[in-house]
């Protein structure tokens, strides 16, 4: 979830952000949702069990569909383990190599 986002974009900025997902392989059933405050992600994979790779690329596409200026502070707020769900998403090194997760953002 990424809370304090300015109410003018949070709607479509979900938006955005849930079709950004839908063209990746890493993730799976991802959806962003608008609650009037924050945004809020879901997804699943199965290597993630800690949700810092989701966070990590939820935090990057934030920061390219949204075009204020806010700090971009989003965090985990669970995870769930799903039994006997097929998920053939791989892991990435994108996130390797570079701190992710709370940044500012500035467009």
């Amino acid at each position: 979830m990424c809370p304090d986002v300015p109410s003018d974009i949070g709607d479509r900025a979900a938006i955005d952000i849930t079709k950004h997902f839908q063209n990746q392989i890493r993730h799976k059933n991802v959806i962003c949702t608008w609650d009037g405050s924050q945004l809020v992600l879901q997804g699943e994979n199965n290597y993630d069990t800690e949700g810092q790779e989701l966070l990590c690329d939820f935090t990057d596409a934030i920061c390219t569909y949204t075009k204020s200026t806010f700090d971009v502070e989003p965090r985990v707020k669970s995870v769930e383990v799903l039994k006997n769900k097929e998920n053939n998403a791989e892991p990435s090194s994108a996130c390797d190599s570079q701190p992710c997760g709370f940044r500012s953002h500035e467009r």
